[in-house]
């Protein structure tokens, strides 16, 4: 399938296309399922600006392989790490009354972004706003942060579904907290929309964590972690089919009972990190397996560490749990350079230092070992030189 990618960027750096999802969506609307074509919108701040334009997504045609993909790309430098960010990729609009995406389109996905509208003077004002016409229709939403006005009155919620004609509604690995009703919702009036909720982390909102009226045909929880709210963490109302698995509350409301009641341990609450303490010991390797999931099979936590493939313990929430890397040297051997990698020859024994004369050719194995997640260490080696008779030089890198 052929992608049309565009970059939206509101600090115009270099190859931007348009400095606004606003102006790109009018721009690229179009039928992208007879073109066969997704559209993307690779959202980037060379400067550190936010984009504040909020914007309907509305006059596509799109289909299941023909979709809508919004995103920060994470090969590159401008997506959060897992908490919010003033100088990452972020979408912030203050607002009453209105969400800032609107979504009325069939199928869109959107991915790592940060969503904030900071009023506090009505109802209504949100993240996101979903309500397509059909049946069929899928969001996705993965790896964002939504975060409301924590002093805000009124019903805002940080993602509102409201289909009228049922569709479904996917939300993975999501950070949402401080909107003063729900952090997402399943509003009065939809019908018959199937809710999938994996690996979310919801926090200080208002009256409920998730709120579904009802109407849904079913919710599927696995692994959601919710903190906070006046009323419930988890409001389910009438809805008959649930299905739901390693669901924390804070409250006694969570559809698993051995998972009520308990307080998790945040790195750095107050200051909105939600990342897991090294101290918790209720989230960290108490969640489901998803690796294999037949709707939406993942690997990656909000940050992209690994979670693990299908034997692995996950973690509970947004965020998975990686200790403190370390790497400590046990050892060194020089080799002699006389063969292969393989079949080198030993020039000494382990942990003895040599001369050489100028200009030897040699090689050195280093024995390390290894703790938490090496590949988050940007290690180096470095060696200086101590001439015969003088002091030793500059530290310098080996390629």
């Amino acid at each position: 399938m052929a992608e049309s990618v565009k970059v939206v960027d509101p600090d115009l750096g270099s190859g931007y296309d348009y400095d606004s999802l606003f102006d790109w969506e009018a721009a690229q609307q179009a039928d992208i399922d007879t073109s066969n074509t997704i559209a993307v919108a690779k959202c980037r701040c060379t400067g550190g600006s936010a984009d504040v334009t909020l914007f309907t997504i509305d006059g596509w045609t799109s289909s299941a392989t023909d979709y809508i993909k919004i995103w920060t790309d994470t090969s590159e430098t401008y997506r959060h790490s897992g908490v919010w960010s003033d100088s990452k990729v972020r979408l912030v609009y203050s607002h009453a009354g209105l969400p800032f995406i609107k979504i009325l389109e069939n199928y869109v996905r959107i991915d790592g972004l940060q969503i904030s509208n900071p009023n506090t003077a009505s109802n209504g004002q949100g993240g996101i706003w979903y309500n397509t016409a059909d049946a069929a229709g899928k969001l996705i939403v993965t790896n964002c942060i939504i975060k409301g006005p924590p002093t805000a009155a009124g019903d805002n919620s940080g993602i509102t579904v409201t289909v009228a004609t049922g569709a479904t509604a996917v939300f993975v690995n999501n950070i949402v907290y401080d909107w003063a009703f729900c952090g997402i919702l399943d509003a009065d009036g939809t019908s018959g929309t199937i809710f999938y909720l994996y690996n979310n982390t919801i926090v200080s909102n208002g009256t409920h964590g998730f709120r579904s009226f009802g109407n849904a045909s079913a919710i599927i929880l696995y692994n959601n972690l919710i903190q906070g709210s006046s009323d419930k963490n988890y409001s389910l109302d009438s809805c008959t089919a649930i299905t739901s698995a390693a669901n924390i509350s804070e409250d006694t409301s969570s559809p698993n009972a051995a998972l009520r009641s308990i307080v998790i341990d945040f790195l750095l609450e107050a200051s909105d990190d939600y990342h897991l303490a090294s101290t918790d010991t209720d989230a960290i390797g108490a969640g489901t397996n998803l690796y294999n999931d037949a709707v939406y099979p993942f690997q990656t936590d909000i940050d992209g560490q690994d979670r693990g493939g299908a034997a692995a313990a996950w973690d509970i929430g947004a965020d998975e749990y990686v200790s403190a890397a370390s790497i400590e040297q046990e050892g060194f051997r020089p080799r002699n350079d006389d063969g292969t990698e393989a079949t080198a020859t030993w020039k000494a024994s382990q942990d003895v230092n040599i001369n050489l004369a100028a200009d030897t050719a040699f090689r050195l194995r280093f024995l390390l070992k290894a703790t938490g997640n090496p590949d988050s260490i940007d290690a180096q080696v470095e060696a200086r030189v101590k001439p015969s008779g003088g002091a030793f030089g500059a530290w310098e890198k080996i390629n």
